[in-house]
């Protein structure tokens, strides 16, 4: 009760009147060009001590505002500048205080050219989201954008299972700038470790996404920024970078350019992946077969070739002072070929090891196109926009088995096909109207088509398996209508309050004899409301809550075989039913520290390959599956700062409890799990455009499901220089080898445990140079969104 009635008084306290002074002004230098992110201080004349303190923005403008009265001055500092002090100034009350321009003299002297250089904050909170600015992180060169999430706060990345969570919750959807991306999880993956981060600008996570957004997804939204356009003129940059690793080699190229003219935009971004790093992996599995005691060890080896190619063009303009069309066109292929050899060891027959060679192709390309048209009159605006995915997934699959036992020797060939092929389509429309300066209004409409085939067959010895055979499609459309409200209750409490309902049908039927798998329609309301409290210039506070749906994926549901080994294989259930989640979350922000407390508490948990075992046979058959229910409370603390002047230090830490409830009989679970993740970044400016970065990170065990994932991390390094527009760098990667995907299941109820240990990422060397020319100096404004996606900034 004291932490409602104290939440109750921080909302209503500024609404009661006080007497204050507001002190306004820009910030330039000789050439009349803002000076950005100068610190601001209001120090008392007679006691030195600071009563205020501001930064200014992009554009050199700041504000003050204090209760002091009496007898004050500014001071302003920024690097490469030198000190500022104003007159004094007599603080009253009640009085708005504008400055004339405020002018800064540069620091050195004897130079030819002056070069100032601001960086962002690595970190950025706003009412909806949080911005994690990578544009001047340097262990972004050679890496990609999934490297990059995988060591951002509150993201784990699992690539075994190609998924991507957010503060233990699954069901992420992935924007890139804030376009969304309709592939399946699988395939994100994969997309995402094929973008080049030196393409990127930021990521931003949004956990409690407003009512514009689309309900699907407990887990909220991931925003990949790009590199974005200039205001008049061009720019363009190229990268490249080779890494190495057990005999092996990753290659990176990518390029991005972008040209604006007054009525016209376009932007360009191509990347390339070429990974051969090998993978390896051990598999222990226990069990009752037959009342008897059964161990199975599985050592594997994969040898990889994975090729990758990402395509971004976007281009709109302006028709007239009213209207713009647009259109964004993505592409993607991956090309992926393995090779895996495996022994497998039985306890019954610990002499005689089981040989596996496995050959796999999978091949899995899409196009994504959108076309927009904006209306703009007075303060309001009208937005139309279709959007249609093509994938195509083909993965055939070839299995060679060596068996031994003490009676015999004998071998064993099977194969499997399968396709996906899917389509997707989507049309929206939203509105939005601004009635005063600080209130506006929005709605839209959307309508969208899934239509997705599977097939699958299983051929032994070229005859054709008809246990595994499959042929199914899926039918789903989806209606949505929202209005949302941002409003004011005073100059520093702000309302985001929206409501959204959406309607859903699904159906997945058999194309072999006509059958029903699912059959459903359901309707929903999702509320979202966002509160930001203002309490001064370096503190804020915002309160959020929101209803969410996670929608099983069809990959999920859809019937499909894939063996480990003959006692053990992956597959779909077209039995999941979509999970429903409530968020409510609390960020506070002081200063460069952010703070988030998130409490989600989720029914028909989604949890992927879950392990459901035959004790009579002994066969394990890994599926996704319902848990009942999942409570979880997260919280995220960032902090960055400068121990010294040359050494920038972040830290990011993620602290979860996991409560976790299943009532089947044969997979009763009842777990609780407090899990920690760490992140740090450090950067050491050497001077002479040199710098030093030692990065890594650190995950305890982590709740899936009745899995549980168990410690992992990495210890990274890299070497960067930087020479006119050439920037150099030299990365060691994982250099403790502990970087490892390592999960283990428990089923007491039947006696079975597994534990999986496998090596995504082995040490590694890379060296990346990046290149950029044009006019890099123009400021840079924000790239054309569709606004079925784009967000609500308060």
């Amino acid at each position: 009760m004291k932490n409602i009635l104290t939440i109750i008084f921080l909302i209503l306290f500024p609404l009661v009147p006080v007497a204050q002074t507001t002190i306004s002004g820009y910030v330039l230098d000789t050439n009349q060009q803002p000076v950005p992110f100068a610190d601001i201080v209001l120090q008392d004349i007679s006691t030195k001590g600071a009563a205020a303190f501001s930064a200014s923005d992009e554009k050199g403008y700041f504000e003050i505002t204090t209760e002091k009265t009496g007898s004050y001055e500014i001071q302003i500092s920024s690097i490469g500048f030198k000190l500022f002090i104003t007159n004094v100034l007599n603080l009253e009350g009640d009085k708005a205080i504008v400055l004339e321009n405020l002018v800064l003299t540069e620091s050195s002297f004897a130079l030819n050219e002056v070069s100032i250089e601001g960086k962002k904050a690595p970190i950025k909170r706003t009412i909806d989201r949080t911005i994690i600015n990578i544009e001047d992180d340097a262990t972004a060169q050679g890496s990609s954008i999934l490297d990059i999430m995988e060591r951002t706060p509150g993201i784990i990345v699992d690539r075994e299972n190609e998924s991507i969570s957010v503060l233990g919750k699954s069901g992420v959807n992935i924007m890139i700038n804030g376009k969304m991306n309709y592939m399946p999880a699988s395939a994100l993956v994969q997309f995402l470790n094929g973008i080049n981060a030196e393409n990127a600008k930021s990521i931003e996570l949004i956990t409690t996404p407003p009512a514009k957004f689309d309900a699907a997804g407990n887990a909220g939204y991931i925003n990949i920024e790009l590199n974005k356009r200039t205001d008049v003129g061009y720019n363009a940059n190229f990268n490249t970078a080779l890494g190495y690793a057990k005999e092996k080699a990753r290659k990176n190229i990518g390029t991005s350019f972008n040209v604006t003219e007054k009525k016209s935009n376009l932007s360009f971004n191509y990347s390339l992946l070429d990974n051969q790093l090998p993978i390896t992996g051990r598999l222990s599995r226990s069990l009752i077969v037959n009342e008897q005691p059964l161990t199975t060890t599985v050592d594997a080896v994969r040898d990889n070739n994975r090729l990758v190619h990402n395509l971004s063009f976007s281009y709109d303009q302006k028709l007239s002072e009213q209207f713009t069309l647009g259109t964004t066109v993505t592409g993607y292929s991956n090309n992926y070929r393995m090779i895996e050899f495996k022994n497998a060891t039985h306890s019954n027959e610990p002499s005689f090891d089981d040989y596996y060679e496995t050959t796999e192709d999978n091949l899995w390309k899409n196009v994504q196109s959108s076309v927009y048209l904006n209306y703009k009159w007075k303060e309001s605006k009208l937005d139309f926009a279709v959007d249609y995915l093509k994938f195509d997934n083909d993965q055939p699959v070839d299995y060679f088995v060596n068996l031994v036992s003490p009676q015999s020797v004998s071998d064993l060939n099977f194969n499997s096909k399968k396709s996906s092929p899917f389509t997707i389509s989507v049309y929206s429309t939203d509105y939005e109207n601004k009635f005063t300066e600080n209130v506006r209004f929005s709605a839209g409409l959307k309508y969208i088509v899934n239509d997705f085939t599977n097939t699958n067959y299983i051929y032994r010895e070229g005859i054709m398996d008809n246990r595994f055979v499959n042929s199914s499609q899926l039918d789903e459309k989806i209606g949505a209508a929202y209005s949302q409200l941002n409003f004011p209750l005073s100059e520093k409490v702000k309302v985001q309050a929206g409501l959204r309902y959406e309607f859903t049908q699904t159906q997945v039927k058999s194309l072999l004899d006509a059958s029903i798998f699912v059959d459903r329609e359901y309707g929903n309301f999702f509320p979202s409301v966002f509160l930001s409290y203002k309490i001064n210039d370096f503190n804020n506070l915002n309160l959020s809550s929101s209803r969410r749906i996670n929608r099983p994926a069809f990959t999920d549901m859809a019937p499909f075989v894939f063996f480990v080994d003959l006692e053990q294989a992956f597959e779909g259930n077209v039995s999941l039913k979509p999970s429903y989640t409530n968020n409510f979350q609390l960020d506070y922000r002081y200063k460069s520290v952010n703070l988030t407390v998130q409490y989600t508490d989720e029914k028909d948990v989604i949890s992927r390959f879950q392990p459901s075992i035959d004790n009579s046979s002994g066969f394990v058959t890994i599926r996704p599956a319902n848990v009942d229910e999942q409570q979880t409370l997260s919280t995220i603390i960032s902090y960055s700062f400068y121990p010294v002047s040359f050494w920038n230090l972040r830290l990011f830490s993620t602290f979860a409890y996991t409560a976790l409830k299943n009532n089947a009989a044969e997979s009763s679970i009842d777990i609780t799990n407090s899990s920690l993740r760490f992140n740090m970044n450090n950067n050491f400016n050497l001077g002479n455009d040199f710098s030093f970065q030692v990065w890594g990170y650190y995950n305890s065990r982590a709740v899936s499901g009745i899995n549980i994932v168990l410690p992992a991390g990495a210890l990274n390094l890299a070497l960067q220089k930087k020479h006119k527009n050439l920037t150099y760098t030299l990365n060691a990667t994982n250099i403790l080898d502990t970087q490892r995907w390592r999960f283990e299941s428990i089923n007491t109820v039947q006696n079975f445990y597994q534990d999986f240990d496998v090596n995504f990422s082995p040490p590694q060397i890379r060296f990346a140079v990046s290149m950029s020319f044009g006019n890099q100096k123009i400021k840079q404004k924000q790239l054309r969104k569709s606004e079925e996606a784009s967000r609500v900034n308060l």
